[in-house]
């Protein structure tokens, strides 16, 4: 005769080798492609070029770390610097990731073995057999048996949350890189205006002190004193306003830097053409590189599979249990117990939750849609400024030459009476204001190329 410990733990070896068989039935669906998405996203008349209609280049691949190609030290370090994993925006999104990491860990949990301890005892005193005890200690191990592929598809949407908030910080990290470059570009351009100011400042101071002798000798009426006067203190006053917004651009930098905003931050650069040209992939292998659109992928993914793991819980489950154990009354003992339990009457509340997840994959695929055609929109929109801007920089540069020239001519003229002094500061406005519009021209020029990088997407590397 078979010992009853020997038979059952011969039982509870057979139930398990069943079930491990029984798990490598899978019954939810594969997710969808790329491709697959973006079809369903976008309205059935939207057709994706083989190129950018804004440039008719050949693609190439786009360069990474595209901010190194601007050629200045100081730049590429305060973008290393800002990137630090200290960068409150990095440390936002390195959270969320080890947060969707422990998500992970938590729906593999769901095919772990768990395994409780007790012990126990217990007394009783009866008149006919007195007083009797009994004391013991035992393990509970459970497992479920994933029969159905229902908390492998929980796993799966929790590692797609993961994928999703990667490619979160990769968007973060490529902004930080945006938004430094912007206000390194735009406080260089600052102080070149500056400079602007100050050198007009110096002219019409020169032109005041010539006014002042020639009113001591009486050939000039007070009133041009006035009009000069009152023409150096409006460029005084353009040029203090322009020093306060370049020390809150320094400040913005400084603290998009992690730096306490100190107004001690150093720019080296100043305003120049901008040369080189942007490589370009074709447009399709957008989808693919921005980082943003890649993590709504993966969201429209993930709840993909929590509607998938949603569906199957109108299967039943399969759970095992095994108790050994040791008691003074029954000496060593153990108790396999499979217990199989499915729904029957929270199908609706099953159906709701699946009709939930559907809308709500609905929506981001909607929002997919929405930001893959406004990212195309971001790129051909950057590259046409860029070529626009770079034909009203030329037109801007000779425009400034020009009334250069005419400012001279009207000083001469001037100096020997044939013009009154409003005509000459009319003609010093007209330069000042086409000098400015060069130095922004050229600013324009930097923050358009900016914004194109940022646009093709890509990565950092450091």
């Amino acid at each position: 005769m078979i010992h009853p410990y020997i038979y059952q733990t011969r039982v509870a070896v057979s139930m398990l080798l069943l079930t491990v068989g029984l798990t490598n039935c899978k019954l939810y669906k594969d997710p969808p492609s790329t491709e697959q998405i973006a079809e369903s996203a976008l309205p059935p008349n939207t057709l994706i070029p083989d190129h950018w209609t804004a440039d008719a280049t050949t693609t190439q691949d786009v360069s990474e770390d595209w901010y190194r190609e601007f050629d200045d030290e100081r730049l590429n370090g305060y973008i290393t610097e800002a990137l630090d994993s200290a960068n409150p925006g990095v440390v936002y999104r390195l959270a969320r990731i080890r947060a969707s990491e422990s998500g992970v860990q938590l729906a593999r949990a769901g095919r772990a073995v768990y395994m409780d301890y007790g012990a126990g005892y217990a007394g009783s005193y009866t008149s006919d057999n007195g007083y009797s005890q009994n004391a013991g200690v035992g393990l509970a191990i459970s497992w479920e048996a994933d029969l159905w592929g229902k908390i492998a598809a929980g796993i799966e949407a929790a590692q797609e949350n993961v994928v999703a908030e990667t490619h979160q910080l990769a968007y973060t990290r490529m902004s930080i890189a945006a938004d430094v470059s912007a206000s390194y570009f735009t406080i260089g351009a600052q102080y070149d205006l500056l400079d602007l100011g100050y050198e007009f400042i110096a002219l019409n101071q020169d032109i005041i002190e010539i006014l002042k002798k020639r009113e001591s000798v009486g050939i000039i009426d007070q009133k041009e004193v006035y009009m000069a006067q009152a023409k150096l203190n409006e460029i005084n006053s353009i040029v203090k306003n322009t020093e306060n917004t370049l020390q809150e651009s320094i400040r913005q930098l400084e603290v998009i830097l992690g730096r306490y905003p100190a107004k001690n931050l150093e720019v080296s650069w100043r305003p120049d053409d901008l040369h080189g040209e942007v490589q370009l992939s074709d447009p399709y292998s957008l989808l693919s590189r921005r980082p943003d659109v890649r993590a709504l992928e993966h969201q429209v993914r993930q709840v993909f599979y929590l509607r998938e793991q949603a569906e199957l819980a109108k299967y039943p489950s399969l759970t095992l249990t095994l108790t050994p154990g040791l008691s003074t009354a029954d000496g060593l003992f153990i108790t396999p117990v499979a217990s199989l339990l499915g729904p029957i009457l929270n199908g609706k509340s099953i159906r709701a939750q699946v009709e939930q997840l559907d809308a709500q994959q609905q929506q981001l695929v909607a929002n997919y849609g929405s930001l893959v055609l406004q990212a195309y929109n971001e790129v051909e929109t950057s590259l046409n400024a860029a070529q626009l801007l770079a034909e009203r920089l030329a037109f801007a540069k000779e425009a400034a030459e020009d009334y250069k020239n005419v400012y001279q001519i009207a000083l001469d003229q001037y100096s020997v009476g044939r013009i009154d002094l409003f005509d000459v500061l009319l003609m010093q406005s007209q330069y000042l204001s086409a000098e400015l519009d060069v130095v922004n021209l050229k600013l324009m020029n930097y923050l358009v190329r900016i914004q194109l990088y940022l646009s093709l997407g890509g990565a950092l590397t450091n």
